[in-house]
């Protein structure tokens, strides 16, 4: 059995991948964080905290609206793939 890559080695690999592939991995390691494991803890930026709590206000407000994720991940594609 070959020994675990590291964060490094895998950042390494992803970096040369397709765009679309790049985000697909994005994709699923978001969906395996949670939110309450200390070892996943991260330090923002306080800027990042006021930037969230901007946008959140927004939604709430009303002010902006939202889209489901199924359209962004099709803008994205297109944009991916030279699309408009």
């Amino acid at each position: 059995m070959s020994p675990t890559p590291t964060a490094a080695e895998v950042i390494k690999v992803a970096l040369q991948l397709p765009a679309g592939d790049r985000a697909e991995i994005v994709n699923a390691l978001l969906l395996t964080l949670d939110e309450n494991d200390s070892t996943a803890s991260v330090e923002l930026d306080p800027a990042w905290s006021d930037e969230m709590k901007r946008r959140i206000d927004e939604i709430d407000s009303g002010a902006v609206q939202t889209v489901s994720s199924d359209q962004v991940w099709e803008r994205i594609g297109g944009r991916v793939s030279g699309e408009s």
